[in-house]
Formats: C-alpha cells, structure tokens, sequence
C-alpha cells in the first residue's frame, strides 16, 4: 500500500514538474470543474481573470502562482496544469478543474442551491461577464423579468465596453428565471435575491434555432443549476408545439382548446418525468420545470379568451365568453404555492385576473357602473333639464354594445360629466374593484396576494392616484402573503411623502454634471467628501441610513455627506429622500451618468462607500460603512486631520 501511494505521488510530482516553467500563455482560457456540472471556476487571460463571478486585473504569474487585484483587494491562486486537466488551488482548497466541458452529462453532479428559505429576501443581484461578438461589438446588455405583484416589466440595461465585458446589477425580491438579451444573443437564465453571478455569452452559437444549446458558461451562484437548464432547455424546446398551440387556440373552440390544452401540458409534464429519470437533475431544475409547464398551460388557457379572435377582424381584441367550468380548471392549476412566483408565465398569468376580459364580464361592470352613477347624479341639485339629459343618457347606455365595461358621457351629458367627473371616476373604479373581489374570492392566498398587488399598481400607484379608503380598508382581510400585504402598504404610504411634497430642513436635490466626482472635488475643496453610492431598491443601503444620521452626530470637522443615487426611478428617489432625511447634498444620476461614474470608479454592488480627500483624492478602497459606527468616525477624523 505505501509503495502504491509512493509510486503515487511520484506521478502527480513528474507530471506537474513542469509548472515552474509554464508561462502564463499555457494556462490562460476557461477552465471548468471536473465533476461534470460544468461550473466555470476560472477564465483567464494574461492581463484579467474572471474568478468568483467577479473581474481581476493580473499582477504576477510565477511558478504556477498567480496574484490577482481588484477594487475589493487581492487574491492569490495555484494553478497545476497536466494536459487538459489541472489543479485550481485558493485558501488551502483544491479543486480538480479541466480546460473543457464535459461532454458525459449521465453521471454528473447536481446543484445544491436552495432557494426556498427567505424567499422574500429583496435583495440586489451583481452580473458581470464577457460577450463573444458574433462581428461587431453589441453596444448594450439588457436584463428583463417579470414582476408578480406589479404592472408589466423590469428592465435594466448596461453597456457592453469594447473588449466585451459587461456588468450589470439589478434588484430582485424572490427567486426566478431572468431574460438576457444582447446583440443576437436572447436567453433566460436563473438568479435569486443577493446573488453574484458571472457568465460568458458566445452570440454566433445563437443563430441556430431554439432546440440547439447555445454556447453559454456559468460562474457563481446557481452556475450548476444555469449550466443544467442550458441544456435541457432546447430539448423542451423540441416538443413544445408553440406553433400548433397558437393555430388551435385561434381555431377550436373553448371546450375543444381546453380539452387540448390539458394533454399538451401532460405531454410536457411526461417529457420532463422521463427527461429526470435519465439524466442527473438538480431539484431546484426539477420543481421549476414541472412548475413552469403548469403556470404555461393556465396562462395559454386564460389568454384563450382574447387571443380567439385576434387579427380576424382588422386586429381589433373581440375577446369571447367561456364557460365557469373552463374557468375552474384554470384556477385548479394554480395551487397556493409560492415557489410558481419563479416561473416565467406566473406573472403574465395573475395579471389576465386583474383585468376584465370576458363580454359577460364588461357587460356586467357596465350595467352596475350605470346603476351607481345614475343614482349619483339623480342625488344631486340638477335642473330639470339636466335631469332630463341624465335620463335620456341611461336610456342610451343600456342599448349601448361593446362598452368594454366602461360608460360614455358624449354629447348633453359632457359638461354635467365634468362637473362630477372625480366623483363619478371613482364610483367606476368602486365598481371595478368590486368586480376583482368578487371574483377572486375562490383563488388561494398567493394568487389572491400577487393579483391584489398588481391591481393595485396598474391602476392606482403607476398611474399616479391615491389608493381609495375602501380597498385600504379591504386589504387587511384579504388574507395576503404578509410581505405582499407590507409591500402594497409601504407604496401606499411612499405615495403619502411624495404627495405632500415637503422636504426636510438642510436637504438639498442637485442636478449632477457629466463628471459628478470633478464637481464634488471643484465644490468641497479642503474638505472631506463622504459619498454614498445607493438605489431606492436597494435594502442595505437603506438600512445603512439611520446608521449615517449617528455618524453625522459626531460634528467631525471638515467633513461633508453626500448622496448619489442610481439605477433608479426619479419619483422613488424623490420619496427617499424626504422619508429617511438624507441631509447632504443629494445627486439623482440618470443611467449615462451613473455609466460614467463607474466605468470611473467600478461599482460592485449597492451601496458602495467612497472618499474625496482634501487634496482632491478619491479613496475607494477600505471605506467602511455607517453601521461601523465609531470605526468610521475615526476613520473620516483620521482624513480631516490630514493636511
């Protein structure tokens, strides 16, 4: 047994005996766990590395040791290479790794990623990569996803530099599948609430069809689970019946597309089962596949009823009526699970409830809309003229057709209209919102939770209107989600601060420059310049701010604060300041300002802390945070006692 683990060690010594000669020209490239799941552990070119989902500058290659730096400091790696193969070795742990990926998929490891603890964690999300052009540079990455307890989509958007890297953060408050879009390149790909993830993006491999795997790598969390789901995803693809599920839902009729939607889903459900039973599969891959088919047959089913009829008659949405039975089976595939939150069609699906669709459904919000407000206006001190204009209008509005559940008040009725025209909106909207609880009733805690949300956004919050007493009174006996009822809450109470418009003493709102640091430095010369780098969206960063009001206590000499705000929306920003009193200097950076800022600074994350010193310098490096309390009060006296 010694002499075999002599003879051993013997090999591995004459087979890495060449490491001390090795240039760093025979190690660059990716390199790729050897276990089959195809993490990518190391890119590596001779001037930067990609490691731990996250962009090094290389300071030294030697004797198979490699120093790497970046902003948050430096990092040093072994890297034995044999071949093809080699041994990855950080902070005494090594790690087989192999120059190329594994092609024998059937004995592979798995994901270990799971995302069911702190499901609502909101949190932000740190993506940053490289783009292969397919011939010229694509100028911008984008990131799009849906949201399931608001109105449409988020997008967020980042320019790709010249060498083609990319980095792009974005906020996300649960577990889900994330759209990537750049140049020819259109992918989803899975992310969770405070993940740092990296990935290389090759755009030729997406000119083939979507039953092909795309050339993709994946670094970071949920790498294993991304890199299975790559290529899974287009065998899927190979029996989805995309094409012939739109022709028949366009052709049968309700109970026949019901009838054939149900065994497509089955099909895709069977596919999936033997598609587990045969190839390795993580859980977290496993529960959203199976979950993502169900929520898709639902969505298809209930887009059935406006799509039947789309482009037959000049384009025009002539939606049609279905049976309550058909609509049971809809909601019997919504079961109250919040994990359907992570699929693609969760959210287009919750939104089809909010709105009214159905001619039965139009009609009847229309008929109790005219009932209320004829009563209204039959209560007020009208001429007998007017009175008579009112009744020859509620005549005309019960013979009215395709009313689409909304009134008309052309003609005589106008300017009586305009004299009531709050009060007859919001008896319209009572209605509307009557017509959603009534029909919501049936549906379990989160889809109750996810459609109330996004009503409430689409047509109050988004829209600029307050929230009405009778559905603020409502929603505690809704029986939401409890994070889904304190988010609906926080915007209805956001609205209260940016409605009232008054800001607190000492806070000032500036317009920033092309180069804010330039202006901050023209500004505050012979001053310590604090600044906080933060998004209304971001958690920490507004933690952090109750922190920085007891560092402001300390008085410390020479020292001012100052806020930039990026990647967000003015309104959010507006509403932040006033509500946390960011006293200080306060910049809304808009997203070609908040690019110049980091192609300058390289932001990793919200928030990022800097320091302008009284010379004029800017110390990114080793800032520490409010919440270190006395930490960084000596920190900023240290530098105000600097000449």
């Amino acid at each position: 047994m010694r002499i075999r683990l002599y003879l051993l060690l013997l090999l591995l010594s004459f087979g890495f005996s060449k490491v001390q000669s090795q240039s760093i020209q025979e190690v660059t490239g990716r390199w790729y766990s050897s276990n089959g799941t195809n993490e990518l552990q190391l890119l590596l070119s001779e001037k930067y590395a990609l490691y731990k989902a996250d962009f090094w500058d290389v300071v030294e290659f030697s004797n198979g040791k490699l120093r790497l730096r970046n902003q948050e400091g430096e990092t040093e790696l072994s890297l034995r290479k044999n071949g093809n193969r080699g041994v990855l070795t950080a902070n005494r742990v090594s790690l087989p790794v192999q120059n190329y990926k594994s092609t024998n998929i059937s004995s592979r490891e798995v994901g270990k990623t799971d995302v069911s603890k702190d499901f609502f964690k909101k949190d932000q999300v740190v993506l940053q990569g490289i783009v292969i052009p397919k011939d010229t540079m694509p100028l911008t990455i984008s990131i799009i996803y849906n949201h399931a307890f608001s109105e449409g989509q988020k997008k967020f958007v980042e320019e790709v530099d010249s060498g083609g890297k990319f980095k792009i953060i974005y906020p996300l408050e649960y577990p889900q599948s994330v759209m990537v879009s750049v140049g020819d390149a259109f992918f989803y790909y899975f992310s969770t609430p405070g993940a740092k993830q990296a990935m290389v993006i090759d755009e030729a491999s997406f000119k083939g069809s979507w039953t092909t795997a795309k050339k993709l790598d994946f670094m970071g969390d949920l790498a294993a689970e991304n890199e299975e789901f790559r290529l899974l995803h287009p065998e899927y693809m190979k029996i989805r019946n995309y094409e012939e599920n739109d022709s028949l839902q366009k052709t049968l009729d309700s109970d026949a597309y019901l009838e054939y939607r149900l065994q497509l889903w089955q099909s895709h459900h069977r596919f999936y089962e033997s598609y587990f039973d045969s190839i390795p599969t993580s859980s977290f891959i496993k529960d959203y596949s199976l979950r993502d088919v169900r929520t898709y047959a639902a969505d298809d089913l209930r887009r059935y009823i406006w799509m039947h009829n789309l482009g037959k008659n000049g384009g025009r949405i002539e939606a049609v009526d279905v049976s309550d039975e058909y609509l049971d089976k809809v909601v019997s595939l919504m079961p109250d699970e919040i994990g359907d939150l992570m699929t693609d069609n969760y959210a287009n699906l919750t939104r089809e409830f909010t709105m009214a669709a159905m001619p039965k459904e139009y009609k009847a919000i229309h008929d109790r809309s005219l009932k209320y407000v004829y009563e209204f206006l039959s209560n007020q001190s009208l001429s007998e003229e007017n009175r008579g204009i009112i009744n020859e209008w509620k005549e005309k509005e019960r013979s009215r057709k395709n009313t689409f559940g909304n009134l008309s008040f052309k003609g005589d009725i106008k300017p009586i209209f305009e004299s009531y025209k709050e009060d007859i909106l919001d008896i319209q909207r009572k209605v509307r919102w009557d017509h959603l609880i009534s029909k919501i009733a049936g549906l379990s805690t989160v889809q109750r939770s996810s459609i109330v949300a996004t009503y409430v956004n689409m047509n109050f919050t988004t829209k600029g209107l307050q929230v009405p007493d009778y559905i603020q009174a409502k929603l505690g006996g809704l029986n939401l989600v409890p994070s889904v009822l304190e988010s609906i809450e926080q915007s209805i109470a956001d609205f209260e601060i940016l409605k009232n418009a008054r800001f607190v003493e000492g806070v000032e709102i500036a317009e920033s420059s092309d180069n804010i640091l330039r202006e901050l430095k023209e500004k505050y010369k012979g001053k310590v310049v604090y600044i906080d780098v933060w998004a209304t969206w971001c958690g920490p960063c507004i933690g952090e701010f109750s922190n920085m009001k007891r560092i402001k206590e300390s008085k410390i000499k020479d020292v001012v604060y100052v806020y930039l705000c990026a990647q967000s929306t003015k309104k959010s920003f507006d509403i932040m300041v006033k509500k946390h009193e960011l006293v200080g200097d306060n910049y809304f950076l808009n997203e070609e300002q908040y690019q110049k800022l980091d192609k300058e600074v390289g932001i990793t994350g919200f928030p990022t802390y800097l320091v302008i010193t009284k010379d004029g310098k800017l110390v990114r490096e080793g800032i520490k945070r409010p919440s270190a309390g006395e930490g960084l009060v000596r920190q900023l006296q240290e530098f105000s006692s600097r000449k």
